[in-house]
């Protein structure tokens, strides 16, 4: 079996969750930090790790929040995934580019980072996927529709009954040879996820969009895993970013539960 899958998998049965926390790390919102960003970072994620660990199914971490700080930053972000280490870390980096160009992008994620799992962007066609999908122990989550406003803007060409999104899904799906492909569909349009799951699509959807940016998180529970289909939902800004600073990562233990108590789909 794919390492990622088996991760998650095992994850999910011991956990009893389908949450992903995200450390989407902002250095400039780290309660308590020092002028060192590097162990400000890491600090804070190795804390974030040790009160939500028994409750997520995998972290996701975007990749822009440590590449922003340089050398600093991807320290961090290295040694953060080394502390995670049984949980399968999806690295959200949205990588794309023509093949020659592609294969120091999934060597960097899978090889430097050591992630599980990355995400990747399909419009440069087939040929730059199957660089990352080449990983045959590696997991890879094509955007298929993002979970910002203007996702319609240019996913839904040419139109909504025809829209490119399901182009590169059918794509993707006839040519994924180590069926270590997934999707990621925002909670923030949730009828895309029951026509997807209608459509045939059974492959694990990873769904940003709970919390912060409000989406809607009992239809997109309900839909993911329609047809047998499975879901991971990333939840970033509001678990780890907490009001309560005299008992900071208490609170995000909480908060972490709650959506995990949301997200014990049977």
């Amino acid at each position: 079996m794919n390492k990622f899958i088996q991760k998650f998998s095992n994850a999910v049965k011991n956990n009893k969750s389908y949450l992903c926390v995200g450390l989407d790390t902002d250095y400039n919102l780290i309660p308590f930090k020092t002028q060192n960003i590097y162990k400000s970072v890491l600090k804070f994620n190795r804390n974030i790790i040790d009160a939500t660990k028994d409750l997520v199914c995998c972290y996701k971490i975007n990749s822009a929040f440590y590449e922003a700080y340089g050398i600093d930053g991807i320290k961090a972000l290295q040694k953060t995934v080394e502390i995670i280490k049984d949980v399968p870390v999806i690295l959200d980096a949205k990588r794309s580019d023509i093949g020659n160009s592609a294969k120091f992008y999934a060597k960097f994620g899978f090889e430097i980072i050591n992630a599980d799992a990355m995400t990747v962007i399909p419009y440069m066609g087939i040929d730059t996927i199957d660089v990352f999908r080449n990983y045959k122990e590696k997991f890879v989550f094509i955007v298929a529709i993002s979970s910002n406003p203007g996702a319609k803007d240019f996913q839904e060409f040419p139109s909504k009954k025809n829209p490119i999104y399901l182009k590169i899904m059918k794509k993707c799906k006839s040519t994924d040879k180590y069926k270590n492909t997934g999707y990621v569909v925002g909670a923030t349009y949730p009828e895309k996820i029951r026509y997807l799951r209608e459509k045939g699509f059974k492959e694990t959807f990873l769904i940003p969009g709970i919390g912060a940016q409000k989406g809607d998180a009992e239809k997109s529970i309900k839909y993911a895993f329609m047809r047998k289909g499975t879901g991971i939902f990333n939840i970033s800004r509001s678990i780890i970013y907490q009001a309560d600073k005299k008992n900071y990562f208490e609170s995000v233990r909480q908060k972490a539960k709650q959506y995990q108590m949301m997200l014990s789909v049977e």
